[in-house]
């Protein structure tokens, strides 16, 4: 993954509301007013949020006749998992830590 759609995927999940859509989107897809009523946020705002998640490619929409249903992209978040644990593990090299591999705070 390039540094760019890393640094775009994390900011994506850097919203509150959209860390809400993608919390529940963890147990199944839903369409558009299941997460309005669930997260009680505006449809505008739902809508808004899951195209922003769509553009990093951590959603993926799969539409039927009029119902479009969202789901995450497992593969996606397992990629963002694996370049942060790198971006960890290399820091923690950098600063010469032994078997630590917690961050520093920065």
């Amino acid at each position: 993954m390039s540094e760019l759609l890393m640094t775009k995927r994390m900011r994506a999940l850097g919203d509150p509301n959209r860390l809400r859509v993608v919390e529940a989107l963890c147990g199944r897809d839903h369409n558009v007013k299941e997460l309005v009523e669930s997260l009680g946020l505006r449809q505008s705002l739902v809508s808004f949020h899951l195209r922003t998640l769509r553009t990093v490619g951590l959603v993926s929409v799969e539409k039927a006749g009029r119902e479009a249903n969202y789901r995450l992209v497992r593969d996606a978040f397992v990629e963002l998992g694996g370049a942060v644990d790198a971006l960890a593990r290399g820091r923690a090299s950098r600063n010469g830590a032994t078997g630590n591999t917690e961050l520093e705070a920065v």
